[in-house]
């Protein structure tokens, strides 16, 4: 409803705080109990911690599931199923050496294995042009066994539209337990927020559009992170009720933990890592947090969104997310705030990242057979897959549609949660209650700011309503003038 009230008095309004953005994205079938609701956050809360949410796991199916080799390496198809008594355990919660202590795993140096090492670069490396014939990624999304896909764009509205085409087309992987999927990327500079985050109290508009920052929302919940060319990112999607905020990144941290120190030609770590209590990665000396999280658990599945801090702008990442005081008290919702880490980079290179990331999946979900076969972009690996995807025409329709949708002003602003603005100083007071991105009530002495009902919460619109100096003013403190075409936001009509 829109409505049109006085400002009787001058007063800030009490800040609420939700769930995590993870409650909006449990689904689960008829019957089947839910995870235990979060308690709502409270302003010290970190926007990565997921203490509270139970990591369900299975004894028997942990990481044993799958190890029969199909008679057909390439797109074998396994028949496999998790047994129904074997859904829901007791929570539990895995440090990274309760996990190496289950698999009996000894931390030496010895395991890493050069010459699959220099066969993985090799594929990486393997020239496009020289290809007879891609595998697109559409005629493997279905594959009921393990597949990682690696993009070699850069693009981020891309990168999370494959991302979201893979969780989609995986298929159940409660009927079929080995369709696990990795997916390893890396972006152009860019600020991803949660899908129930406000990008006005998350936010910089200034520094993004100075450099032409694009800003985007994602599909899932956790909190904002902002992507360079020296930040990979990783996406390990599994079952629902196999969901574990510390399977992946303690498979991970074992395999990265044996490069350090090495000397193989490559950048190798210079530090250790661990998993705190939250589930973060972090490094073991100095606790600071080189990997932050987000989940998203529906339609049976889950995903963990990890990203991985190996060389980034650290300093150009502290700018993009820094706000006045002032600017986040005038900002009134109930979205979920990121509350800042200390943040390090792992000094690791792209390549033998990958490289870990791919054998902490094999880990996970071990493949028997022949030995590596590479067919022009995808590598063969016993049952297991690797494909690896740099030429559009491989991409299925249904991406470049989702690539446009996360440009969309609708989406990446219109999205945000209901909030108000309160502006109270010396010139002006007013306060805008703002749904879906539009303007929907005032609370104003100034008569003229009833203009604004109904617009897009932008100072674009905003412009060609009122007159200075009240336009000047309100532009500010909407959006600092932004232009968004500059953050890769497309026009509104």
């Amino acid at each position: 409803m829109i409505r049109i009230r006085t400002l009787a008095s001058r007063h800030l309004c009490k800040r609420f705080y939700s769930h995590t953005p993870f409650d909006e994205y449990l689904d689960f079938p008829s019957g089947e109990p839910a995870l235990e609701r979060e308690q709502p956050a409270t302003i010290n809360s970190d926007p990565f911690d997921f203490s509270d949410i139970p990591i369900i796991k299975d004894d028997n199916n942990l990481f044993s599931s799958g190890l029969a080799t199909p008679s057909n390496p390439l797109f074998a198809q396994s028949n496999s199923s998790m047994s129904p008594d074997s859904v829901l355990q007791e929570p539990i919660t895995m440090t990274t050496e309760d996990f190496m202590q289950k698999l009996n795993i000894a931390r030496s140096d010895q395991s890493f294995d050069e010459q699959k090492f220099k066969r993985f670069s090799s594929f990486l490396r393997t020239d496009t042009q020289v290809r007879q014939h891609n595998t697109r990624m559409q005629d493997i999304a279905t594959i009921k066994n393990p597949l990682t896909v690696i993009s070699e764009f850069n693009d981020p509205r891309l990168n999370l539209a494959i991302e979201k085409f893979i969780y989609d087309q995986m298929p159940d992987p409660l009927a079929n337990s080995r369709s696990r999927r990795l997916v390893l990327y890396k972006n152009s500079p860019c600020v991803v927020i949660g899908k129930n985050q406000n990008p006005f109290r998350e936010i910089n508009f200034k520094e993004a559009t100075i450099h032409g920052i694009p800003i985007l929302r994602r599909y899932s919940g956790g909190g904002t992170v902002v992507h360079d060319l020296g930040n990979f990112n990783f996406s390990y999607m599994s079952s629902r009720q196999s969901f574990s905020r510390v399977e992946f990144t303690n498979a991970l941290n074992h395999e990265i933990n044996q490069l350090v120190g090495l000397d193989i030609g490559y950048d190798a770590p210079k530090f250790s890592l661990t998993t705190n209590d939250r589930g973060d990665i972090i490094s073991s000396s100095s606790l600071k947090k080189v990997s932050g999280s987000a989940y998203q658990v529906s339609r049976g599945k889950s995903l963990h969104h990890g990203t991985m801090l190996l060389k980034s702008d650290l300093k150009m990442l502290s700018a993009l997310l820094k706000l006045t005081e002032e600017r986040k008290a005038s900002i009134q919702d109930k979205s979920t705030d990121s509350i800042p880490s200390p943040v390090e980079n792992l000094e690791l290179s792209d390549t033998l990242f990958q490289f870990c990331a791919v054998e902490a999946f094999k880990r996970l979900h071990p493949a028997e057979g022949i030995e590596d076969m590479v067919y022009d972009n995808l590598l063969v690996q016993g049952d297991s897959h690797i494909l690896k995807l740099n030429e559009v025409s491989d991409l299925p329709e249904e991406v470049l549609k989702t690539q446009h949708e996360l440009s969309s002003w609708e989406w990446t602003i219109g999205k945000t949660p209901k909030f108000q603005l309160i502006v109270d100083d010396d010139e002006f007071q007013y306060q805008m209650t703002v749904e879906k991105g539009l303007i929907t009530e005032i609370d104003s002495a100034e008569p003229d700011l009833d203009k604004l009902i109904g617009l897009p919460f932008s100072s674009e619109k905003i412009s060609h309503v009122l007159t200075d100096p009240l336009k000047s003013h309100v532009m500010w403190h909407v959006d600092l003038n932004t232009r968004y075409a500059q953050l890769g936001i497309s026009q509104l009509d």
